[in-house]
């Protein structure tokens, strides 16, 4: 019993301080700072927000290798696909060269020769091998494209990055195709205006393997294609495309 009077007598004291608390705000009551809110217009807005400018990667790779051919890295993460993307003056070169320039028919992906600015570029196709020979699975990067025949690897992986000088660009995987010689839409890289670039888009896509329900190509966008042997049909060629993601 004396343990509960100690708490209740404990209670009243805190009640009765609140009370005298209240009553000594209510008949004085205590300064409040008031801080007018700083109007920020569109321009002074846009001047706080500080830009994190681009690191090129690609120097150390071009020192290490003594390759200026060295242009891009191309990245598909869900595949563990990280590598140096090259350009040379033909598409021929790095299919027997090595990052080194020396003779090695396992090549180097590389970006088609008659793209002058990758930065820009409506559409770029990058070019890379392919084997059977399963003592070279592990070298050759296109290789994993092969997975995207898989419609649950293509519903589920959808990130391609390619880093240049510039930028890194990010594309969304929109279509798998298998083609042959006789169908290379693809290889148009060059267009007389917007509407052809579309219409060229719009065969590029048709009779695909795989491709994103209710798809729009728009007159300004931009596409990757990423294109490697294909043996089931013998013959024939696996195509990965990308459309540009809007920043």
């Amino acid at each position: 019993m004396k343990k509960w009077r100690i708490i209740s007598v404990i209670t009243a004291f805190i009640s009765i301080a609140l009370i005298i608390t209240g009553f000594y705000l209510e008949f004085n009551p205590q300064p409040v700072n008031k801080i007018k809110p700083k109007i920020i217009n569109k321009e002074e807005q846009e001047e706080t927000v500080e830009e994190i400018p681009y690191n090129n990667p690609l120097p150390s790779f071009i020192e290490t290798y003594n390759n200026t051919d060295i242009k891009a890295i191309l990245e598909i993460p869900q595949l563990s696909i990280n590598s140096l993307v090259t350009k040379s003056t033909d598409n021929t070169y790095y299919l027997t060269n090595s990052l080194y320039k020396e003779q090695d028919n396992l090549g180097v992906p590389f970006i088609d020769y008659r793209i002058e600015d990758i930065n820009n570029a409506k559409q770029i196709n990058i070019y890379g091998h392919n084997t059977e020979n399963q003592k070279y699975f592990d070298v050759l990067p296109f290789k994993k494209l092969e997975s995207f025949l898989s419609q649950e690897n293509f519903n589920n992986i959808r990130d391609i990055y390619l880093s240049t000088d510039q930028k890194k660009i990010h594309y969304e995987i929109i279509g798998i195709k298998i083609i042959n010689d006789a169908n290379n839409e693809h290889m148009r890289i060059s267009f007389r205006d917007n509407n052809d670039f579309k219409e060229h888009t719009n065969k590029l896509l048709t009779d695909t393997l795989y491709k994103i329900d209710n798809l729009e190509i728009k007159e300004t966008d931009k596409i990757i294609v990423l294109q490697v042997c294909n043996f089931n049909p013998i013959d024939t060629y696996l195509l990965v495309i990308g459309k540009e993601m809007k920043a």
